[in-house]
């Protein structure tokens, strides 16, 4: 699998892109956990328990839709990683 960061992960973490071998299709909440494992700024968003919640303070995006944290994620997927786009 292939996790692309935004540029604000980029700099947290010093590459663009990371690849996670999987044996077996996951949820995105265990992709989450993986991520929070080796990189402690995705940590704080493994509070979050619902999708909503969730999707205020983190956007994943795979194959052109939102993911939501029990929507399975195997080996060959490319996760987008970004924060939200706020403003007015």
């Amino acid at each position: 699998m292939r996790v692309e960061l935004s540029q604000a992960f980029e700099k947290l973490i010093g590459q663009p892109s990371l690849e996670i071998s999987l044996a077996e299709p996951i949820p995105v909440r265990a992709v989450l956990r993986l991520l929070a494992d080796r990189y402690e700024c995705f940590a704080k968003y493994l509070s979050y328990q619902d999708d909503a919640m969730l999707g205020a303070h983190l956007s994943v995006f795979s194959s052109g839709r939102f993911m939501k944290l029990g929507d399975p994620v195997t080996d060959g997927d490319t996760l987008k990683i970004f924060l939200p786009v706020t403003g007015g």
